[in-house]
């Protein structure tokens, strides 16, 4: 449905009362409402009494189907601007082009009666001469060589470097190289693409600064499942947290490496915490910890399940038994060896050795063979492991006893074989 406005077009009508009038043909040297209107388009009318005092101008919509014309809008009337109440006789229709909307220029070229136009979106507006009425400089449109800025609520402001206060902006900013500075710093992108976080030299693509225990956070929208990652009031911060009972999960290439689950354990290789993994090493947290290594079915003996090594060379090894034990190494080859000669008697050390019983002091228990480390030392000091600092705990390594021990059976056993026992 369109507004149509057309030359000529006049016809008869025989409407009484307010209703919609039914129209009778065109009148002679006149095009008809429907050559010139069309149906279902609207139209601005007239209604006349033939040389009576009633008329009526307005908006009414024209229907084919019937030919009838609707008086929707009155615009000016003999009836005070209201629907006129036509009585009996013919009465001419036309179209007009009311005053009411119509546009016109005053004896000084002024044009007048345009009153407050509704806001439109304007496209490829051209031939609109900015110039009479216009103060102050208008440098785009109207020549003019400067730019004036306003930052008040609503304006326009027309710069190469504009200061906005508190704007509200939805679009896209386009440019390859072009400088971004929001707050201050706050936000912060430079020509090379990097974004700064509080901080107006941004290192990479994205650098947060800030004073204080500067934190980043990503969560979901009702923060119930977050990660932090920063500074906290002591240390570095690298935080989980989350109130659903998860685990969490380190992913490469797609593929699960790592994960702490939500017991607090650390699993690598595994994704599920057992006393016996079927491959991979566990952390177990909590009050009883514990560390469990697992190899999988078809792994030849001989695997590690720990190693220990000093400046890159290995001292010590845990490795696997066939499928049924473990064994622990220390080095050992004669290859790490020299001045290789059959060792002394050991015989005295052992009869010397201190063996006693004691309580253990953290829960009172009785042992009735062992040792003491004090004790121990200056008989076979190779037994004693004795810290550099005075105040932590000696310790005993018993393995150290075997090789004197088996010294020690040999020279037994020689004197029974001379003695022919």
């Amino acid at each position: 449905m369109a507004l149509i406005l057309a030359d000529r077009v006049k016809e008869t009508t025989t409407v009484t009362g307010t209703g919609t009038a039914s129209l009778l043909g065109a009148s002679t040297g006149f095009q008809s409402f429907s050559a010139g209107v069309g149906g279902s388009n609207t139209t601005y009318y007239c209604i006349a009494d033939q040389g009576g005092a009633n008329w009526e101008v307005g908006l009414g919509t024209y229907t084919a189907v019937g030919s009838t014309l609707s008086r929707t809008t009155v615009l000016a009337s003999s009836n005070t601007g209201a629907l006129v109440n036509f009585t009996a006789g013919t009465k001419d229709v036309f179209v007009t082009y009311p005053a009411e909307k119509g546009i016109w220029k005053d004896a000084s070229g002024n044009a007048i009666g345009l009153g407050t136009p509704s806001a439109f979106v304007a496209t490829n507006v051209t031939g609109l001469p900015l110039t009479t009425g216009v103060t102050g400089t208008l440098p785009v449109a109207n020549g003019g060589t400067g730019v004036i800025t306003s930052t008040g609520t609503g304006s326009t402001v027309l710069s190469e470097s504009p200061t906005l206060s508190n704007p509200t902006y939805t679009g896209t900013l386009t440019g390859s190289t072009g400088i971004i500075n929001i707050g201050s710093g706050q936000v912060y992108k430079d020509a090379s693409g990097n974004v700064g976080i509080g901080y107006t030299t941004p290192a990479n693509i994205l650098h947060v600064a800030g004073s204080g225990n500067t934190q980043i956070r990503v969560s979901t929208s009702t923060n119930n499942y977050y990660f932090d990652m920063g500074r906290d009031s002591v240390d570095g911060l690298f935080q989980i947290n989350g109130n659903q009972g998860l685990g969490y999960k380190w992913l490469n290439s797609g593929t699960e490496r790592m994960r702490i689950d939500s017991s607090g354990n650390l699993l690598v290789g595994t994704t599920s915490a057992t006393a016996a993994p079927n491959n991979g090493a566990q952390l177990i947290g909590g009050s009883i910890g514990a560390l469990s290594v697992g190899h999988a079915s078809g792994v030849a003996t001989g695997n590690y399940f720990a190693s220990f090594a000093y400046a890159g060379a290995v001292i010590g090894t845990i490795t696997q038994n066939l499928t049924t034990g473990v064994l622990y190494n220390v080095s050992s080859d004669q290859r790490l060896k020299t001045n290789i000669q059959p060792a002394g008697s050991a015989i005295q050390s052992i009869l010397d050795f201190p063996v006693d019983q004691f309580d253990w002091l953290s829960d009172g228990s009785h042992q009735d063979f062992g040792g003491i480390a004090q004790k121990i030392l200056k008989v076979i000091p190779e037994m004693v492991s004795v810290p550099e600092n005075p105040e932590e705990m000696m310790g005993v390594d018993w393995s150290k006893a075997v090789p004197r021990l088996i010294k020690t059976i040999q020279e037994l056993n020689a004197r029974l074989t001379k003695a022919g026992i």
